[in-house]
């Protein structure tokens, strides 16, 4: 049973939008994530207020959703996140980052913080991400799916997905290359190394 509760507010007061045990859904959380899915799935979610609620409802239950999951996730005592694990996916997230908008001093610009300050900021995020993901795997791993199934679910909540056209425009060259015979033996040398390393115990596979 679960022992948090979430309490969905029908007007925001001081900018939350629902109550999740101790913690807060803000209505910039659900707009910022509403854009998102909006950039994603390229639909109009401000083409009317009606439209614009829906989707608003639509992503604050899911937030709600995702919060109560993450309060079960810190409990549960066989998921355990280290901090090496949280620097490591936000190092990786801070590099993602930078790469999009080309440097470290333009990250920081862009942000109007220092990098010790993003990542600070990020933490707690990726702290839950991590958790989260943990919680999804244990609880999914012994389910399977089958395409009848999928079918059936697309065809009774076909007003959860929205219309997208069709779009296609590509171009395809294929390029025929060989790779040199000391290229071959220098990869092959290397993962000669690499199995060796494994089978000796020298390397975790």
């Amino acid at each position: 049973l679960c022992s948090c509760f979430a309490v969905v507010l029908a007007e925001t007061i001081n900018g939350v939008a629902a109550v999740v045990g101790d913690d807060i859904v803000l209505k910039s959380d659900i707009d910022r994530e509403l854009m998102s899915f909006a950039y994603q799935n390229q639909v109009d979610v401000f083409s009317s207020p009606q439209e614009y609620e829906k989707h608003f409802n639509l992503i604050r239950q899911e937030l709600i959703l995702r919060k109560v999951a993450l309060l079960h996730a810190y409990k549960d005592t066989n998921i355990v996140v280290s901090n090496n694990e949280i620097e490591r996916s936000l190092s990786a997230q801070i590099e993602l980052m930078i790469n999009q908008v080309g440097s470290q001093q333009a990250l920081e610009q862009e942000l109007n913080k220092s990098l010790r300050e993003i990542k600070a900021e990020y933490w707690d995020m990726i702290k839950d991400m991590l958790f989260f993901d943990r919680l999804k795997y244990l609880k999914t791993q012994s389910v399977y799916v089958n395409r009848e199934e999928v079918v059936s679910f697309f065809n009774s909540n076909r007003s959860l997905f929205s219309d997208v056209e069709d779009r296609f425009d590509f171009s395809l060259f294929e390029l025929k290359k060989e790779a040199s015979f000391s290229t071959e033996v220098r990869i092959k040398t290397f993962l000669s190394s690499i199995r060796d390393s494994i089978l000796n115990n020298s390397f975790s596979f």
